[in-house]
């Protein structure tokens, strides 16, 4: 998991490189297209913030109550996942801005708020198992 966290962690710099070297994709260029991606952007944050509270922090206390369960360590993992994706999405967001022949400081924020979400989504140990911590 941390391979993926850090993977996705550099990928948000890249992010931003890549929409400096790259030039404006015209199609994304269109009358409201700034509109669209903060719509968008922000869809995705109320819906990341809806799936934390639902699936994500059951998960949570599912792994905490059962360790050994395996299905509760792939609940756990695949909401961890989901929510990671989610992040990313807003530096795809935040890169699609700036492919959209708009500039680095209206691009910016995308960014910043998808390396904030990944830091605070280090992947932690959920729990600790007695057959382990026995060992």
């Amino acid at each position: 998991m941390r391979v993926i966290w850090f993977s996705i962690l550099v990928s948000i710099p890249l992010y931003l490189y890549a929409g400096d070297v790259v030039g404006a994709i015209p199609w994304l260029n269109f009358p409201s297209a700034g509109k669209v991606f903060i719509v968008l952007a922000v869809l995705n944050l109320y819906y990341a913030f809806w799936f934390r509270r639902s699936r994500y922090l059951p998960a949570v206390i599912a792994i905490q109550d059962q360790p050994e369960n395996v299905h509760a360590v792939r609940r756990w993992m695949s909401s961890w996942t989901v929510l990671i994706c989610m992040a990313e999405s807003e530096a795809v967001y935040g890169f699609a801005f700036r492919m959209g022949n708009k500039r680095l400081a209206q691009s910016l924020p995308f960014s910043v708020v998808a390396a904030i979400w990944t830091l605070w989504l280090w992947p932690r140990q959920a729990w600790v198992s007695d057959e382990i911590a026995g060992r």
